[in-house]
């Protein structure tokens, strides 16, 4: 299905409007594409095109764009006040930009946040929860759209998440979530569309696209002379008798009868919370044990160890340490909250143990039908199997015993008498174990390095012949040497032994590559002294 048709029906229905001229339209625009100590947010919604579309639909609109959060919160109070007068028909509200969520509210950043914490986070935005909450005071008539554009997935700060958490809609109140390019361009096609009903529409998003809360088949948004009203008496009462219960079960009966009802979007919000109860109080519990960084990591070892793979051991619990304590909780028989209790954490740590006394007990076992016997093969099978076990180290001394039995003294012989990097390299591929193994890589090493300090030394040879080209040049060099205190030998203009040696006196004694060669460096240097 084309976008621009999904969104003709719901943007008519809150745009277009040929009631009474007594009702009136608002819409708050908070949108924020620039930021002052972070990158832009090019794909946030744009000011400019939203409000010329809602007030060429005849709407009163609020808000800005790239606004600090005190002056997003006076513009949201100046959309409060002018709700009050009480001839509010259609409310639109719009937030695009950068948007955190802790565990309790989300908030749309301004634009000069810094520093933030699920503690701080109220001084650098505007809560989302309150945006709802103004709607919830006009039911049927309001839409809250959320147009996130943060697309990092690092978490913003301590206590905090990228992206809106699931909101609490009071009744009456639809929510409309997705990308501001899936949403912005939909608006124009969609203003001479004729209306139709939010449940409809709700039925046929494009993918990315959300939309829940109150979502009739037979209204569209927003009430007027001659309308029906949307609270249907036999809804409310049911939805009183329901609220009374207060219990999950009443709230999906309500859903079963009124699934587009007028409190089906609490409904949903109060299920979502009593079935999120157990996990917030497995979180708790688990907060409580106060487990320490390491506590973390033996238990992310442990749960691996088990067969239930954490994904690392770092001493974080992300999705995949939960998910492995969700499988471990399954296979034990506990609610699989994805959070430990004190109970699962000995369990745990036993159950551990007694794994490890197992698999050490295997390990030993293994080695009395292998290594044991003294072999070249019986070593290399338990080193295949056990290449970190208790006798791993022995097997690889035994069988570096039988390599130079085979004429090991003679490839290093070999590679001694060739003594280059590929002949050392040859004697390690053949003798991996051997008794010169760390020998032959410590040549490696230092052949390594004379390599290339041979090639600066031809680099400093070659800016000698630039910097120093001239007898003129050398015997300055020379003075210089010897003003310092060094002795270049006969000042003649000609480097000699002596000239060198003092020349790598000096670039030694100025940390400098210790070549005997006059580099850029040296000479700036060397000049330097005799001028002051």
């Amino acid at each position: 299905m084309r976008i621009s048709s999904v969104f003709t029906g719901l943007v008519a229905a809150m745009l277009l409007w040929t009631h009474d001229a007594r009702a009136a339209d608002y819409a708050l625009i908070l949108t924020n594409r620039s930021y002052d100590n972070a990158p832009a947010e090019p794909r946030a919604a744009s000011f400019d095109t939203w409000s010329s579309i809602l007030r060429e639909a005849g709407f009163e609109v609020f808000g800005g764009q790239d606004w600090k959060a005190t002056t997003m919160t006076r513009a949201a109070e100046s959309f409060r006040s002018a709700l009050a007068k009480g001839d509010a028909d259609r409310i639109v509200v719009i937030a695009s930009g950068r948007i955190v969520a802790s565990s309790t509210d989300s908030w749309l950043l301004g634009r000069d946040y810094r520093d933030l914490s699920d503690m701080t986070v109220g001084r650098y935005g505007v809560s989302l929860g309150g945006l709802a909450q103004i709607l919830g005071g006009h039911p049927g008539h309001g839409v809250l759209v959320v147009a996130p554009s943060w697309s990092s997935r690092e978490a913003p700060g301590p206590g905090l998440r990228v992206g809106a958490r699931r909101l609490p809609l009071a009744q009456g109140v639809a929510l409309l979530e997705g990308p501001a390019d899936k949403l912005q361009p939909l608006l124009g096609n969609a203003v001479m569309a004729a209306p139709q009903p939010l449940g409809r529409i709700a039925r046929n998003l494009p993918k990315g696209v959300t939309m829940r809360g109150y979502l009739p088949d037979d209204l569209p948004l927003g009430l007027g002379d001659g309308d029906v009203d949307p609270v249907n008496e036999s809804d409310a009462a049911y939805w009183s008798a329901v609220r009374d219960l207060g219990t999950v079960a009443a709230y999906r009966s309500y859903l079963d009868r009124f699934p587009n009802g007028l409190f089906a979007g609490e409904a949903r919000r109060l299920i979502a919370e009593a079935e999120d109860e157990p996990r917030l109080r497995a979180e708790a519990e688990e907060k409580a044990l106060g487990l320490s960084w390491d506590d973390r990591r033996n238990l992310q070892r442990d749960l691996t160890l088990l067969g239930f793979d954490t994904g690392g051991v770092d001493g974080v619990f992300g999705a995949n340490s939960r998910s492995a304590i969700r499988r471990y909780q399954k296979s034990r028989n506990y609610t699989q909250t994805g959070y430990l209790t004190a109970q699962q954490v000995g369990q745990i740590r036993r159950e551990a143990s007694q794994r490890r006394e197992e698999l050490e007990r295997q390990d030993r076992a293994y080695w009395q039908r292998s290594g044991a016997l003294g072999t070249e093969a019986g070593y290399r099978d338990y080193l295949n199997r056990y290449p970190n076990g208790i006798y791993a180290e022995t097997a690889r001394d035994r069988l570096a015993e039988i390599e130079r039995s085979r004429g090991e003294p003679a490839a290093w012989d070999r590679a001694r008498r060739a003594d280059t990097i590929a002949a050392y390299r040859n004697y390690l591929d053949t003798y991996p174990f051997g008794a010169h193994a760390r020998d032959a890589r410590d040549r490696i090493a230092e052949l390594e390095r004379d390599r290339v300090d041979r090639e600066q030394i031809e680099r400093d040879k070659a800016e000698e012949r630039t910097v120093a080209a001239n007898p003129i040049s050398r015997l300055l060099v020379e003075q210089s040497l010897k003003r310092v205190g060094l002795n270049p030998g006969k000042i003649d203009g000609n480097f000699d032994k002596q000239t060198r040696k003092a020349l790598r006196q000096f670039q030694r004694a100025n940390e400098l590559p210790a070549t005997g060669y006059v580099s850029q460096r040296t000479m700036v240097l060397l000049t330097t002294g005799i001028l002051r």
